[in-house]
């Protein structure tokens, strides 16, 4: 019986270790990834001046796609802020907040939030759901890797604190 039941979890432990590598495998192919080329998009920002994304091209890009109602974009701002403030200049670096305003968020929210904050990097808002397709955003946040050239080097689903933007960045001049 003890052997019965040993067996009958053991297989149920490789058949969600199936499950979560087949999870794991598509989380890591939907989207964009490393080599593609960023779709210019177009985005707004809070004065309503419109700016396209390939307008930075020259510099490296931290896009980083959140929500104000998002409890891990809230965590991982303050980390931006520090890192934008630290090293924008020496790391030819721009790191761009574009706010996926259509998820329930509003021009007001958007501004309290980057009051809330004392946020000075450029932040932007799209009503366009058809963005969140073209980048293959999944989950809030997300967060893309572009090299001077436009190129994606990195996706990172989940926060960022100072230390994985300083080692992504870095590891886009290597």
């Amino acid at each position: 019986v003890i052997l019965l039941i040993t067996n009958i979890v053991l297989e149920k432990i490789e058949e969600n270790n199936v499950i979560n590598s087949n999870i794991k495998a598509q989380e890591d192919t939907t989207g964009l990834n490393k080599g593609d080329i960023a779709p210019d998009i177009t985005m707004t920002n809070l004065a309503g001046e419109e700016v396209k994304l390939s307008d930075y091209r020259g510099k490296k890009v931290v896009l980083n796609f959140w929500a104000t109602w998002c409890p891990p974009c809230r965590a991982e701002m303050p980390h931006m802020q520090k890192y934008y403030d630290e090293h924008k200049e020496k790391q030819n670096v721009e790191i761009i907040g574009f706010n996926m305003t259509f998820s329930g968020d509003s021009i007001e929210k958007v501004e309290q939030f980057i009051a809330s904050y004392k946020l000075s990097f450029p932040i932007y808002t799209t009503f366009d759901e058809n963005i969140i397709d073209q980048y293959g955003v999944l989950t809030m946040p997300t967060t893309y890797f572009i090299d001077e050239e436009g190129r994606i080097h990195r996706k990172v689903r989940g926060p960022v604190d100072e230390d994985s933007l300083a080692f992504y960045i870095e590891d886009m001049t290597k």
